[in-house]
């Protein structure tokens, strides 16, 4: 019988294992399985898990990578998985790569068979199925990839109504992450899922916005300010504060900018 009980604990602790990856107080090395080419500055970077061990991450949730630095110091980045908890055996991270930036330049430097230093998850935004009859998202560049672990959440869950409205702005078209899938949602879910391109550098053939976020765009194609709606935004440091106001530190901070502008209160708005 304690043989019995001492095998049903390990399988319990198997299971355990499986289910959740992640530590948020320890690092831990996963091995790099694939690299994607996106476009000329951003990879997807496939890590393994075990067989059928899936990434299992509350939803609007982050991890942090680390590595230590030439001067002994640890390097961290927040980043926040696309793949979906019903994928086993690898999670995606999607990386676009900065002059500047150090993390993003050390995982470009990965090659197959290399690992990261990863821990958490760290939750963000707190969703509910059906929470919200509407939710609108303004993302820029690598912006989309919260929004993009939200959106594949819904999606995937029967049960939830909630319709998106998304506007994605990037610095050319060729900058665009995920097009061809956002495009085939659009298409899919006609009622649900809308979502509004712009770029700064257009082609002679771009048909969609011109230029930075602004308070037409959002009017035209994100849901006005009512209590059964709540506008997310991510992007770096300065289109966060222009739309909604600076974020003080890992706090909210106050609401300002052009959703402040419209009308819309800090209670129907979070910033990434």
């Amino acid at each position: 019988e304690n043989e019995e009980n001492e095998e049903n604990e390990e399988n319990e602790e198997n299971e355990e294992n499986e289910e959740d990856p992640f530590d948020p107080n320890t690092w831990q090395d996963f091995i790099l399985d694939q690299v994607i080419h996106v476009n000329h500055d951003t990879r997807v970077f496939r890590f393994k898990l075990d067989e059928n061990q899936s990434i299992n991450l509350p939803i609007c949730s982050c991890i942090v990578a680390g590595y230590k630095g030439s001067d002994g110091k640890m390097v961290v980045r927040p980043y926040t998985p696309t793949s979906s908890n019903l994928t086993t055996g690898s999670f995606d991270l999607v990386i676009k790569k900065y002059d500047d930036g150090k993390m993003s330049s050390h995982i470009h430097n990965l090659s197959v068979g290399d690992s990261l230093s990863l821990k958490g998850p760290y939750p963000n935004f707190k969703y509910e199925i059906n929470m919200k009859k509407k939710i609108g998202m303004i993302a820029g560049g690598s912006g989309i990839t919260p929004m993009l672990q939200l959106i594949n959440y819904i999606f995937e869950n029967l049960e939830d109504e909630t319709e998106i409205y998304l506007i994605f702005a990037n610095v050319t078209e060729y900058d665009i992450l995920f097009k061809g899938y956002f495009d085939l949602l659009a298409k899919k879910y006609p009622s649900r899922f809308k979502i509004f391109y712009t770029v700064d550098k257009p082609s002679p053939n771009w048909e969609e916005g011109v230029g930075y976020v602004s308070k037409e765009m959002i009017t035209n194609n994100l849901p006005g300010p009512d209590d059964d709606c709540m506008i997310l935004v991510c992007g770096n440091n300065s289109m966060i504060n222009f739309i909604a106001g600076k974020k003080d530190n890992y706090e909210q901070g106050e609401l300002n900018g052009l959703l402040k502008d419209l009308g819309y209160t800090k209670d129907m708005v979070y910033k990434f």
